[in-house]
């Protein structure tokens, strides 16, 4: 998988039961910078980001850019197609095994506990690909 040199601990969030379900994105951008990213949320650009993501969400923009982030930053190969099926589940696995999920966490449901692991791709205001960067 390839993914920044420093990684990051698991950050305590709230269990992703207690989350709604995400239905687009929200960008962000570091300040002084013209570089962005992308993660999933309720809403389009609300902030609101304590959503899940599991099997069977379909057509889902908020998956689209969950494909995204697995494929720019973890490797996955996924197809961009917005459907959370079982491929996606596993990428969502291999990520929270890379990012040292204990056994019973590694549950392929993408929530809070993952967005705060995970690393998401940044582009410039041009599209360019720049790299991964934590979110929070």
């Amino acid at each position: 998988m390839a993914v920044g040199a420093v990684t990051a601990g698991v950050a305590a969030a709230p269990p992703a039961a207690a989350a709604v379900h995400c239905d687009n994105w929200t960008s962000r951008s570091a300040h002084g910078t013209q570089y962005s990213w992308l993660v999933p949320s309720v809403g389009n650009n609300t902030g609101q980001t304590n959503c899940v993501l599991s099997l069977d969400d379909y057509n889902n923009t908020a998956v689209w850019v969950l494909q995204l982030a697995l494929n720019e930053c973890y490797g996955q190969g996924l197809t961009h197609d917005g459907d959370y099926g079982p491929s996606t589940r596993q990428a969502v696995v291999n990520v929270q095994t890379f990012h040292g999920f204990p056994p019973a966490n590694r549950d392929g449901v993408y929530g809070p506990q993952t967005l705060n692991a995970m690393e998401f791709p940044a582009f410039s205001a041009g599209g360019t690909f720049l790299g991964c960067w934590w979110w929070v």
